[in-house]
């Protein structure tokens, strides 16, 4: 687990289900379902224990949906504010073609962005 999550070090944090696939990959793990399930058992007991970060790991399943709220008139100024820094043109308006980066699950979503947006 060390070796995978050094590894992937910049796309962290990874879903327990990359790090599987990661470990069948090593030839670490088989792909059975009983490996899956002890794996899990086990990065719960290494996060506990302290052993590797909370933050190293992620679930994807929960999903949560907020209203758009500000502390106040400046909060809502410094969120205009840092709108207008983050405002970029699509770079591909007006082409013939478009490119696309697609994934099977949303656990990699993170990480294809961080290798394709650049």
């Amino acid at each position: 687990m060390d070796r995978v999550l050094a590894r992937y070090a910049a796309q962290l944090p990874l879903t327990i289900r990359q790090v599987w696939y990661s470990l069948i990959s090593d030839g670490v793990l088989v792909k059975e379902e009983r490996s899956y399930k002890r794996l899990v058992e086990v990065l719960g007991m290494t996060r506990r224990s302290g052993r590797i970060r909370w933050a190293a790991l992620r679930d994807d399943t929960e999903i949560r949906a907020e209203p758009v709220a500000y502390d106040g008139p400046e909060d809502f100024r410094a969120a205009l504010h840092q709108a207008a820094l983050d405002f970029r043109l699509d770079r591909q308006a007006g082409q013939r073609g478009r490119l696309e980066t697609w994934s099977e699950t949303a656990g990699m979503v993170d990480q294809l962005v961080t290798v394709a947006d650049p």
